[in-house]
C-alpha cells in the first residue's frame, strides 16, 4: 500500500509478555485498526483487488505476522515462524457472551454457540515463557511442517493429479476415514519413499490433527451448546493428552496445571496456544470461581515455586474482539 499516511501509536498491554495469548497478534491487528482509520485502506484498489470479505481480511492480518503473500499483497521476512491467521481470526472476530467456531484454509465461520450462564473460564499464566523465537523456532514450526509433508506424502503415494493443499483437504476426500490416510503413508515409507521426517513422525502428527480437527473441536463446541459438561470434560482432556503426547508442545509447567485444574474441581482444562509454555484456561462454575483460583494458584505454587513467581490467575468472560473507540468530534 503505497502513500500511506503515517499515525503516531502508543501501546498499553495488561497480559504477560509470552504467555501463550496472542500479544503479537493482538499488535498486528490494532495497528492495522489505526492504519486503516487513518487511510481508509478498504477503499484502495489494492484492497479491493485481493480482501473481499472480513474472513480473508483476517487471514491477510496473518500474513502481516507470518510473513507469506496473500494474493497479490507480497509478503516480507515477517517472524520467521508459520503460524496461521487463527488468533487474528479470533481478535477480530470475537463478540461478547459467544464463542466461535471456524476452519481455515480458506478461514470460514463453521458455529456460533451462546456461552452458557453461571459459568467463568479462569486462566492460569503459568509464568513459563511461550518463546517462538531462538531454539524455541524450530519446535514451534515443526508442527506446521510435519502437516504439510504428510500431506505431501499423501499426495504422492495416492497418485493425485493435483496434490492436496493441506491435510483438512486429505480428511474431506476420504470422508474422515483416517485408517485410509495412516496406510497410504505406510505404502509410501514401504515402497522405498523418502520424506523430511520419519513414517511414525507423520503418521503421530496426522493422528493429532485428525482427532483436533475433525473430531474434538466440534465435541466441544456441542458439548458447551447442550451444557454436556461430562462430555465436554472428556473431549477436552483427550485434546490435551494428545497435545502432550503427539503434537509435543507441552512443558512440565502447562501439563500440570491442566491436570490440576480439574483436580481442583474445573469441569474441563487444557492448555492453550502455540505451546512450549504461556497458559492454560479452566472451566468454573461462577460461583465457584473465589475458592477455585487461590486453591489452583496454592498446588501450582508448590509444584513450580521459581515459575509460580510471575504466574498469574484470573476469572474471565467471552468478550468482544477488536473495535475503535472514536474521541466525541472525531472524523477517523
Amino acid at each position: 500500500f503505497p502513500g500511506l499516511l503515517g499515525v503516531d501509536v502508543s501501546i498499553a498491554c495488561d497480559i504477560p509478555p509470552a504467555s501463550g495469548m496472542s500479544t503479537s497478534s493482538a499488535i498486528i491487528c490494532a495497528v492495522f485498526l489505526a492504519v486503516n482509520a487513518r487511510n481508509n485502506l478498504r477503499e484502495r484498489p489494492e484492497f479491493k483487488a485481493n480482501i473481499s470479505s472480513e474472513e480473508e481480511l483476517w487471514e491477510y492480518l496473518g500474513c502481516n505476522e507470518n510473513g507469506q503473500s496473500f494474493k497479490g499483497l507480497v509478503g516480507d521476512k515477517g517472524v520467521g515462524t508459520f503460524g496461521g491467521s487463527e488468533d487474528h481470526t479470533a481478535i477480530m472476530s470475537c463478540s461478547a457472551g459467544a464463542l466461535n467456531m471456524f476452519s481455515y484454509c480458506p478461514t470460514r465461520r463453521e458455529a456460533v454457540v451462546s456461552w452458557p450462564a453461571g459459568y467463568h473460564f479462569v486462566i492460569g499464566v503459568s509464568g513459563q515463557v511461550a518463546e517462538k523465537t531462538g531454539d524455541k523456532m524450530q519446535d514451534y514450526n515443526d508442527a506446521s511442517l510435519l502437516a504439510k509433508e504428510a500431506t505431501r506424502v499423501y499426495s504422492e503415494s495416492t497418485k493425485a493429479a493435483t496434490p492436496f493443499p493441506h491435510l483438512a483437504a486429505v480428511c474431506a476426500a476420504v470422508n474422515n476415514d483416517a485408517d485410509v490416510v495412516r496406510s497410504a503413508i505406510t505404502s509410501y515409507f514401504a515402497a522405498g519413499g523418502e520424506a523430511q521426517f520419519t513414517e511414525d513422525e507423520l503418521l503421530v502428527r496426522f493422528t493429532q490433527f485428525f482427532e483436533e480437527s475433525e473430531q474434538l473441536v466440534s465435541a466441544v463446541a456441542t458439548a458447551i451448546g447442550a451444557q454436556d459438561w461430562g462430555a465436554l470434560g472428556q473431549a477436552v482432556a483427550r485434546s490435551q493428552e494428545l497435545t502432550t503426547t503427539h503434537l509435543q508442545n507441552q512443558v512440565d509447567e502447562t501439563v500440570f496445571l491442566a491436570k490440576s485444574g480439574v483436580e481442583c474441581g474445573a469441569l474441563a482444562s487444557s492448555a492453550f496456544g502455540a505451546g512450549f509454555g504461556g497458559s492454560v484456561w479452566a472451566l468454573v462454575k461462577s460461583e465457584d470461581v473465589a475458592g477455585f483460583i487461590p486453591k489452583w494458584q496454592e498446588q501450582y505454587t508448590v509444584a513450580f515455586p521459581e515459575a509460580a513467581k510471575t504466574s498469574t490467575f484470573f476469572s474471565m468472560l467471552p468478550g468482544p474482539g477488536a473495535f475503535q473507540l472514536k474521541a466525541a468530534g472525531s472524523s477517523l
